[in-house]
């Protein structure tokens, strides 16, 4: 409970700077059977667009959820920080749900997408239609459970699982999102071969480490696929989701830890750690591999494999060359510093590298014949030609060359 108001006091204090639509703009309502779409007039064809899908996204999450709340649902749409986000609020009294236009850049980790108020609006009805659920029974329990705000399953579900059942199904609802998108099987392969997949205690963090915030999402969805193919797969898979939360909102009370092992015969902690166990052999499997293909991925390119040309930290955008392949855009970001667009040369310098490397270890040597150079790991960071720092919290990004190769076009929102 903590958490949910926690996470509550937090939306209303970021919808209080939403100063792009103030209370004062002149707002318009749609209403469908089942929602109430909140708009200010400059978004109007986004509201129409939504109010035209958001009744069948309804019908197919309450197909594959097994729950059909009875509340009529105030969406709001807004765009106060140019960026791609939305939420679900599950009041049970007065449920809520908030879409932002933006849509997300194409190097989001959730930039695969076809609509994206499709996109956002399945996410975000699966959190409404999978914890509205209440409390079943007229015993004193229930009765005093539905005094409290939020249901059971919001109380007692760990971010891991709310963040990652809803990130499941907007994969499995539309055929896009995250779960088929490539990127977010290369940041849980890349966490697992460095040994870095979060512990179960950290899955659900919302600070931390580079995407920490985002292993809800990412982490969570694939555990959940696993658990669904654990139980059977298919629509086995699914009954067990639905089992999961029968369970949780029973007239016999129960924790979560208790609800989950009735349905997949072992707590969450360790069938956790099973999952992350195989994710990880498997991706250091592939890792094996692609050393038995590319002996020297550090080195010179043996013919059938590639150069590891820059090994980078936290976030990169795509990169972009240019026409004559002689500069490289990109932009690069910091856990601690603003992001910055950087244009790189794409020469060739494995013979400057090794002779600089050469020189080193003769100083070294020169000083004290016993020392040991270190061991080489990745190669040498390249020296920007240029450098645009963000601006005010904004990050450059989608880099693209014009076709003379002298000037670079980009996109900043704000």
């Amino acid at each position: 409970m903590r958490i949910f108001l926690a996470a509550v006091l937090a939306a209303a204090l970021a919808l209080s700077s939403a100063h792009a639509q103030p209370p004062s703009a002149d707002w318009r309502t749609i209403e469908t059977p089942r929602f109430r779409i909140h708009h200010p007039v400059e978004a109007t064809a986004w509201a129409q667009h939504v109010a035209a899908r958001i009744e069948a996204i309804r019908d197919r999450v309450i197909a594959v959820v097994g729950h059909e709340p009875t509340q009529i649902v105030d969406v709001m749409i807004m765009d106060p920080a140019a960026t791609a986000n939305g939420s679900a609020w599950p009041f049970t009294g007065a449920p809520r749900m908030v879409l932002w236009t933006t849509p997300p850049a194409s190097d989001a980790v959730i930039g695969h997408y076809g609509d994206w108020p499709t996109l956002l609006i399945a996410h975000e009805d699966v959190h409404l239609v999978h914890m509205l659920r209440e409390r079943r029974g007229d015993g004193l329990g229930a009765q005093l459970d539905r005094l409290l705000p939020a249901g059971p399953i919001t109380r007692r579900v760990p971010r891991w699982l709310i963040e990652g059942y809803a990130t499941r199904l907007e994969g499995a609802l539309t055929g896009w999102g995250r779960p088929n998108g490539d990127l977010r099987a290369a940041i849980l392969r890349r966490w697992a071969q460095h040994g870095r997949l979060p512990r179960y205690d950290r899955v659900s963090s919302i600070g931390g480490p580079w995407r920490n915030g985002s292993m809800a999402y990412l982490a969570g969805s694939a555990f959940v696929e696993w658990l669904m193919m654990r139980a059977g797969g298919g629509a086995a898979g699914e009954d067990a989701e639905r089992a999961l939360w029968a369970r949780l909102t029973a007239v016999e009370a129960r924790s979560f830890d208790d609800a989950f092992a009735g349905v997949y015969g072992a707590p969450p902690r360790a069938l956790y750690d099973r999952f992350r166990a195989e994710l990880t052999y498997v991706a250091l499997d592939l890792e094996r591999q692609r050393r038995a293909e590319m002996p020297d991925p550090i080195g010179a390119d043996d013919g059938g494999g590639d150069i590891l040309w820059q090994d980078l930290s936290w976030t990169t955008g795509r990169p972009a060359l240019t026409p004559d392949g002689a500069r490289l855009a990109i932009v690069l970001r910091a856990q601690n510093a603003p992001p910055r667009l950087v244009v790189w040369s794409t020469e060739d310098r494995t013979a400057a590298d090794a002779q600089a490397r050469r020189e080193a270890i003769e100083r070294l040597r020169a000083r004290d014949p016993e020392d040991v150079p270190a061991v080489r790991r990745g190669p040498r960071a390249r020296t920007p030609l240029h450098v645009l720092p963000g601006r005010d919290g904004t990050s450059p990004h989608d880099p693209r060359w014009l076709p003379d190769g002298a000037a670079l076009l980009f996109m900043r929102r704000e």
